[in-house]
């Protein structure tokens, strides 16, 4: 198991390995993954994905730590930091996110998550068209979030953390409130 991740350290398939080696999460078993873009960049030391230092990660961390009979991984569909010519951060453009996406299957394959949410629009349309063609990605803002299972695996759109913590502030706990029950129920059911 350990292998087929260790590999990904080593990516260089496409040229974002040269702006910061890709960024992996510690942690080698999974009920839940969280799938982000892409990675940050980090000073020093090595960071994990959707680190609690940032926005998203702070508010994914509250979820973990109400639910710590769970195992969480966090990951990121771009493995490496994209930047922009003033070494900004930047989206990634289609070509980077295809070149990054067999790792991410790696992932999953290898640790077997229950449950994978999918944070934010541009993340679940291209994870849900892999599994399933023309995929309608609706999230509303009452956070009744819809899901897709494929190979029993569950896929959840949802909200960006980051999105909900700037825009919708007010909603946080709502929103947090929604994905914990969520996680529950669809785990019950199994």
């Amino acid at each position: 198991m350990t292998d087929s991740l260790d590999a990904i350290k080593n990516c260089k398939t496409c040229s974002l390995h040269k702006n910061q080696l890709p960024t992996l999460d510690p942690r080698r078993s999974a009920d839940i993954f969280w799938l982000g873009i892409s990675a940050k960049l980090y000073d020093g030391d090595a960071q994990s994905p959707l680190s609690s230092q940032t926005l998203t990660g702070s508010i994914i961390q509250r979820i973990e730590n109400s639910l710590p009979q769970l195992n969480f991984y966090s990951t990121n569909l771009v493995k490496c930091p994209p930047l922009n010519e003033k070494g900004k951060l930047r989206k990634p453009n289609t070509d980077e996110i295809d070149a990054c996406l067999n790792n991410f299957i790696i992932e999953r394959d290898t640790l077997k998550p229950r449950i994978i949410f999918l944070l934010g629009k541009l993340v679940a349309k291209k994870v849900l068209n892999v599994i399933q063609e023309n995929c309608d990605i609706k999230l509303d803002n009452i956070f009744q979030y819809h899901f897709a299972i494929h190979d029993k695996t569950i896929y959840v759109p949802i909200h960006h953390p980051s999105y909900i913590g700037v825009y919708k502030r007010k909603d946080v706990e709502s929103y947090i409130s929604s994905i914990q029950e969520l996680i529950i129920k669809r785990l019950e059911e199994e």
